[in-house]
């Protein structure tokens, strides 16, 4: 058990070692393919369309007027910088490893100055082509043990990593991987394992490789950190105030909120509600919104929120995923974003009307199967959409029109990067 993964992952690290040789001087087929569907902004940030994946499995059906700016033109993609000349500046290179808590995916960050831009992302996929092999499953099931650091280095090497000094390699655990350390499931030996077999894996000799579980709270300086720096220009022109964030993963909620900003995370995991939904259907939606509603008004007055927030917010991750069933990129308030999740709560469980178009447009043939995570996700928002005052504003969006990258813990972890403020 204290060193559960060495037997299992030093057999395919031996047999892996030829072909990832070869994968760091020529790009695979396979991962070549994951590039047809990049988007960049013209600022310089590309970013594949499969940023919601199945595990929030939520991919944005086109209707946001910003997701035109992140069509593929990789080969034009410029670096902004706020201080420091492009052409002066050295760029450093980070490879974020988001783990969450349904999906594992690897984010190539380009620091020039104190610039951030996002160049590419790519989501692990085990070789059966389903899932998308989050690390808990991976510490927990020995079939996965076996493929996932080796695809990892493939993923790593497909977006351009190669052994440098001005590559670094931050692999960060969050939600998921929190539940199971909270539980006893997963242990502190058991994590230091898996980082000793990922630093031997990644045979790295001058990159730097950091592995690290988030807390929730830093989880949410992250992600406040790239609100700020993707949407603030954006909320000035529109003449809002300073823009806070709302965001949701697949078990905890994070918030950022006040001056000075107070930063705080939920526990509220969702796929207890999505199980019985596919079980009992219509029955489970009262049972879902009293759920969340309960666990909401239970966390709050320990969580240093005041009664009701008052402002203007960013919806991110998971709730932005929700929004695409029908209140995206749009400034909305809550008691409008309340009225259309109702409505879709109908589609979804009848599977007609608008909420259920949307869902058809964003999974195909999916659908069937996924509504429950658009529903509880929908739900779940609801719950904390109660604690705002009726005038605020919320928008709910992946980017802004001139921004260099796509909203997500990562580009907040590489905008402290840049202002040399990140943990390494």
């Amino acid at each position: 058990e204290e060193r559960f993964f060495s037997s299992v992952l030093s057999r395919a690290l031996s047999r892996h070692t030829a072909s990832m040789t070869a994968a760091r001087l020529v790009r695979p087929a396979t991962a070549q393919a994951q590039f047809h569907h990049a988007r960049s902004a013209p600022s310089g940030a590309v970013r594949p369309q499969t940023r919601s994946g199945a595990s929030r499995d939520m991919q944005h059906p086109g209707s946001s007027p910003y997701s035109g700016a992140f069509s593929a033109r990789i080969a034009s993609a410029r670096l902004k910088s706020n201080s420091v000349s492009p052409q002066m500046a050295q760029k450093k290179h980070l490879y974020v490893v988001d783990c969450g808590s349904r999906h594992t995916e690897v984010h190539h960050m380009v620091l020039t100055g104190t610039s951030v831009a996002e160049r590419a992302a790519s989501r692990l996929r085990p070789s059966s082509g389903r899932g998308n092999m989050p690390l808990g499953d991976v510490l927990a099931d020995a079939s996965y043990q076996a493929e996932f650091l080796p695809t990892l280095q493939q993923e790593l090497t497909a977006l351009g990593w190669v052994d440098g000094r001005d590559n670094t390699i931050f692999v960060g655990a969050t939600g998921g991987v929190r539940k199971l350390l909270k539980a006893g499931t997963v242990t502190t030996a058991q994590l230091s394992e898996f980082e000793d077999v990922l630093k031997a894996a990644l045979q790295a000799r001058q990159s730097l490789i950091k592995f690290a579980v988030l807390t929730g709270d830093e989880e949410a300086q992250y992600e406040f950190a790239a609100t700020q720096m993707i949407f603030s220009p954006m909320f000035e022109r529109a003449g809002k105030s300073k823009p806070f964030f709302l965001s949701g993963g697949g078990e905890t909620c994070q918030f950022a909120y006040g001056e000075p900003v107070h930063m705080c995370s939920l526990d509220a995991p969702m796929k207890e509600m999505e199980q019985k939904m596919r079980e009992t259907g219509y029955a489970a939606l009262s049972e879902a919104r009293a759920h969340f509603e309960t666990v909401v008004d239970a966390w709050w007055p320990s969580s240093g929120l005041p009664p009701q927030l008052v402002g203007s917010f960013v919806g991110i991750e998971m709730h932005q995923d929700a929004a695409q069933l029908g209140f995206h990129s749009a400034f909305l308030t809550p008691p409008e974003i309340i009225a259309k999740i109702d409505q879709i709560e109908e589609d979804l469980f009848a599977q007609s009307g608008d909420g259920w178009e949307m869902a058809n447009k964003k999974w195909g043939e999916r659908a069937k199967n996924n509504w429950p995570i658009g529903a509880v996700a929908g739900l779940r928002l609801r719950a904390i959409l109660r604690k705002l005052s009726e005038s605020s504003t919320i928008i709910f969006a992946k980017t802004a029109p001139d921004a260099s990258c796509e909203v997500s813990w990562p580009a907040g972890l590489a905008a402290l990067a840049a202002s040399g403020r990140a943990p390494f």
